[in-house]
Protein backbone atom coordinates (compact mmCIF):
# COMPACT_ATOMS: atom_id res chain seq x y z
CA UNK A 1 0.00 0.00 0.00
CA UNK A 2 2.83 2.28 0.91
CA UNK A 3 3.40 2.33 -3.19
CA UNK A 4 0.33 3.10 -3.94
CA UNK A 5 0.39 6.04 -1.15
CA UNK A 6 3.48 7.55 -2.56
CA UNK A 7 2.27 7.65 -6.25
CA UNK A 8 -0.66 8.88 -5.01
CA UNK A 9 1.18 11.69 -3.19
CA UNK A 10 2.94 12.72 -6.72
CA UNK A 11 -0.15 12.85 -8.16
CA UNK A 12 -1.97 15.15 -6.05
CA UNK A 13 1.46 17.52 -5.79
CA UNK A 14 1.19 17.63 -9.51
CA UNK A 15 -2.54 18.80 -9.15
CA UNK A 16 -1.52 21.50 -6.62
CA UNK A 17 1.28 22.66 -9.08
CA UNK A 18 -1.19 22.85 -11.72
CA UNK A 19 -4.32 24.67 -9.56
CA UNK A 20 -1.36 27.18 -8.22
CA UNK A 21 -0.51 28.27 -11.63
CA UNK A 22 -4.14 28.23 -12.83
CA UNK A 23 -4.86 30.79 -9.85
CA UNK A 24 -2.46 33.08 -10.75
CA UNK A 25 -3.01 32.60 -14.51
CA UNK A 26 -6.66 33.15 -14.61
CA UNK A 27 -6.80 36.70 -12.90
CA UNK A 28 -7.77 40.09 -15.23
CA UNK A 29 -5.52 41.39 -16.88
CA UNK A 30 -2.74 38.68 -16.84
CA UNK A 31 0.94 39.70 -18.48
CA UNK A 32 2.99 37.29 -19.91
CA UNK A 33 6.13 37.40 -21.70
CA UNK A 34 6.72 36.16 -24.98
CA UNK A 35 10.31 34.34 -24.78
CA UNK A 36 10.63 34.37 -28.77
CA UNK A 37 9.71 38.03 -29.63
CA UNK A 38 10.77 39.17 -25.98
CA UNK A 39 7.86 41.59 -25.80
CA UNK A 40 5.00 41.07 -23.06
CA UNK A 41 1.14 40.35 -23.82
CA UNK A 42 -2.04 39.78 -22.13
CA UNK A 43 -3.43 35.99 -21.55
CA UNK A 44 -5.86 35.14 -24.06
CA UNK A 45 -8.98 35.00 -22.33
CA UNK A 46 -10.30 31.62 -23.20
CA UNK A 47 -6.76 30.24 -22.41
CA UNK A 48 -6.96 29.97 -18.12
CA UNK A 49 -10.40 28.07 -19.67
CA UNK A 50 -8.47 25.32 -21.39
CA UNK A 51 -6.96 25.38 -18.58
CA UNK A 52 -9.68 25.17 -15.51
CA UNK A 53 -11.28 22.20 -17.63
CA UNK A 54 -8.50 20.40 -18.15
CA UNK A 55 -8.38 19.99 -14.20
CA UNK A 56 -10.87 17.44 -14.31
CA UNK A 57 -8.73 14.60 -16.35
CA UNK A 58 -5.55 15.66 -13.93
CA UNK A 59 -8.31 14.93 -11.15
CA UNK A 60 -10.20 11.46 -12.90
CA UNK A 61 -6.26 10.38 -13.27
CA UNK A 62 -6.20 10.50 -9.53
CA UNK A 63 -9.47 9.16 -8.62
CA UNK A 64 -9.13 6.07 -11.36
CA UNK A 65 -5.49 5.47 -10.42
CA UNK A 66 -6.03 5.56 -6.40
CA UNK A 67 -9.24 3.04 -6.08
CA UNK A 68 -8.55 1.09 -9.04
CA UNK A 69 -4.66 0.16 -7.44
CA UNK A 70 -6.00 -0.12 -4.49
CA UNK A 71 -8.91 -2.75 -5.06
CA UNK A 72 -6.13 -4.74 -7.26
CA UNK A 73 -3.81 -4.60 -4.34
CA UNK A 74 -6.44 -6.58 -2.02
CA UNK A 75 -6.20 -9.78 -4.46
CA UNK A 76 -2.67 -9.17 -5.30
CA UNK A 77 -1.97 -9.44 -1.07
CA UNK A 78 -4.01 -12.70 -0.94
CA UNK A 79 -1.83 -14.00 -3.37
CA UNK A 80 1.15 -13.63 -1.97
CA UNK A 81 -0.34 -14.48 1.74
CA UNK A 82 -1.05 -17.69 0.03
CA UNK A 83 -4.26 -17.39 0.85
CA UNK A 84 -6.30 -20.63 -0.08
CA UNK A 85 -10.14 -20.26 -1.78
CA UNK A 86 -11.80 -21.58 1.34
CA UNK A 87 -10.70 -18.98 3.46
CA UNK A 88 -11.94 -16.34 1.58
CA UNK A 89 -15.16 -14.18 2.66
CA UNK A 90 -18.17 -15.51 0.43
CA UNK A 91 -18.46 -12.18 -1.58
CA UNK A 92 -15.05 -12.58 -2.72
CA UNK A 93 -15.62 -16.14 -3.76
CA UNK A 94 -18.11 -15.20 -5.74
CA UNK A 95 -16.04 -12.31 -7.63
CA UNK A 96 -13.32 -14.55 -8.16
CA UNK A 97 -15.70 -17.28 -10.18
CA UNK A 98 -17.74 -14.71 -12.00
CA UNK A 99 -14.65 -14.11 -13.17
CA UNK A 100 -13.31 -17.75 -13.77
CA UNK A 101 -16.20 -17.80 -16.20
CA UNK A 102 -14.96 -15.02 -18.46
CA UNK A 103 -11.32 -15.98 -18.62
CA UNK A 104 -11.64 -19.55 -18.09
CA UNK A 105 -8.93 -22.25 -19.37
CA UNK A 106 -8.48 -25.85 -18.43
CA UNK A 107 -4.66 -25.42 -18.72
CA UNK A 108 -4.94 -23.05 -15.74
CA UNK A 109 -5.46 -25.54 -13.46
CA UNK A 110 -3.50 -28.79 -14.24
CA UNK A 111 -4.11 -30.74 -11.17
CA UNK A 112 -7.22 -30.34 -8.46
CA UNK A 113 -4.16 -30.23 -5.81
CA UNK A 114 -3.36 -26.33 -7.27
CA UNK A 115 -6.89 -25.52 -7.87
CA UNK A 116 -8.02 -23.66 -4.33
CA UNK A 117 -4.09 -21.40 -4.57
CA UNK A 118 -4.58 -20.74 -8.21
CA UNK A 119 -7.88 -19.67 -8.22
CA UNK A 120 -6.86 -16.76 -6.76
CA UNK A 121 -5.14 -15.25 -9.14
CA UNK A 122 -8.49 -14.56 -10.85
CA UNK A 123 -9.00 -11.48 -9.90
CA UNK A 124 -10.47 -8.47 -12.10
CA UNK A 125 -7.56 -7.14 -14.60
CA UNK A 126 -9.98 -3.46 -15.34
CA UNK A 127 -12.23 -2.46 -12.45
CA UNK A 128 -13.94 0.79 -14.15
CA UNK A 129 -12.53 1.74 -17.70
CA UNK A 130 -13.21 5.53 -17.44
CA UNK A 131 -16.41 5.02 -15.32
CA UNK A 132 -15.62 5.37 -11.55
CA UNK A 133 -17.53 7.53 -9.00
CA UNK A 134 -18.74 7.51 -5.71
CA UNK A 135 -21.25 5.57 -6.39
CA UNK A 136 -19.13 2.86 -8.14
CA UNK A 137 -17.05 2.18 -5.55
CA UNK A 138 -19.37 1.67 -3.22
CA UNK A 139 -21.10 -1.06 -5.23
CA UNK A 140 -17.93 -2.34 -4.83
CA UNK A 141 -17.03 -1.62 -1.47
CA UNK A 142 -20.59 -3.22 -0.37
CA UNK A 143 -19.24 -6.52 -2.13
CA UNK A 144 -16.31 -7.29 -0.52
CA UNK A 145 -17.46 -5.53 2.62
CA UNK A 146 -15.00 -2.38 2.24
CA UNK A 147 -15.95 0.38 4.62
CA UNK A 148 -17.16 3.22 3.00
CA UNK A 149 -17.32 5.98 5.95
CA UNK A 150 -15.62 9.52 5.34
CA UNK A 151 -15.81 12.61 7.42
CA UNK A 152 -19.08 14.29 5.44
CA UNK A 153 -17.86 17.66 6.33
CA UNK A 154 -14.24 16.94 4.78
CA UNK A 155 -15.26 14.86 1.85
CA UNK A 156 -19.16 15.57 0.88
CA UNK A 157 -19.34 11.85 1.00
CA UNK A 158 -17.63 11.74 -2.86
CA UNK A 159 -20.75 13.20 -4.36
CA UNK A 160 -17.85 15.45 -6.47
CA UNK A 161 -16.62 12.44 -8.24
CA UNK A 162 -19.54 12.81 -10.37
CA UNK A 163 -19.12 15.55 -12.09
CA UNK A 164 -15.43 14.83 -12.45
CA UNK A 165 -16.29 11.14 -14.71
CA UNK A 166 -18.77 13.52 -16.05
CA UNK A 167 -16.93 15.76 -17.18
CA UNK A 168 -13.67 13.89 -18.09
CA UNK A 169 -15.88 11.62 -20.19
CA UNK A 170 -17.21 14.54 -22.17
CA UNK A 171 -13.64 15.90 -23.12
CA UNK A 172 -12.45 12.60 -23.49
CA UNK A 173 -15.23 11.71 -26.38
CA UNK A 174 -15.35 15.11 -27.24
CA UNK A 175 -18.97 15.73 -26.86
CA UNK A 176 -17.85 19.23 -25.05
CA UNK A 177 -15.19 21.57 -25.79
CA UNK A 178 -12.96 22.46 -23.15
CA UNK A 179 -14.38 26.08 -23.29
CA UNK A 180 -17.99 24.41 -22.58
CA UNK A 181 -16.91 23.09 -20.05
CA UNK A 182 -15.42 25.75 -18.22
CA UNK A 183 -18.60 27.61 -18.84
CA UNK A 184 -20.16 25.35 -16.67
CA UNK A 185 -17.63 25.61 -13.72
CA UNK A 186 -15.64 28.73 -12.34
CA UNK A 187 -12.21 28.75 -11.02
CA UNK A 188 -14.00 28.37 -7.74
CA UNK A 189 -16.31 25.48 -8.46
CA UNK A 190 -13.28 23.73 -9.61
CA UNK A 191 -10.98 24.76 -6.21
CA UNK A 192 -14.49 23.03 -4.22
CA UNK A 193 -14.22 19.68 -6.29
CA UNK A 194 -10.58 19.29 -5.99
CA UNK A 195 -10.42 19.51 -2.11
CA UNK A 196 -13.47 17.04 -1.55
CA UNK A 197 -12.78 14.69 -4.12
CA UNK A 198 -8.93 14.67 -2.86
CA UNK A 199 -10.10 14.13 0.74
CA UNK A 200 -12.66 11.64 -0.18
CA UNK A 201 -9.81 9.49 -1.89
CA UNK A 202 -7.64 10.05 1.11
CA UNK A 203 -10.54 8.68 3.21
CA UNK A 204 -10.86 5.74 1.17
CA UNK A 205 -7.71 4.52 0.85
CA UNK A 206 -7.43 4.65 4.62
CA UNK A 207 -10.61 2.14 4.54
CA UNK A 208 -8.80 -0.12 2.08
CA UNK A 209 -5.71 -0.11 3.97
CA UNK A 210 -7.54 -0.84 7.02
CA UNK A 211 -9.47 -4.10 5.21
CA UNK A 212 -5.95 -5.14 3.88
CA UNK A 213 -3.94 -4.75 7.27
CA UNK A 214 -6.76 -6.47 9.22
CA UNK A 215 -7.16 -9.39 6.72
CA UNK A 216 -10.52 -8.65 6.21
CA UNK A 217 -11.13 -10.79 3.56
CA UNK A 218 -10.52 -14.22 5.28
CA UNK A 219 -13.79 -15.54 6.67
CA UNK A 220 -14.09 -15.58 10.49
Amino acid sequence: MNDILRIVGERKNEIDIYFDFLKKISGRNVIIRDLDKGKQKRVDIIFPKILRANSFLLLYNLVEFSISQAITLIFKTIIANNIRFEELIDNLKIDIISNIKKNINVDDFNSLDNLSTKINSFYPKSLFSGNIDAKEFKKIAEKYGISTTTNHRDTRGGINLLAIKTMRNALAHGEKSFNECAQEHSLADMLSIKKYSINYIDAILMNIKDFIDNSKYIKV
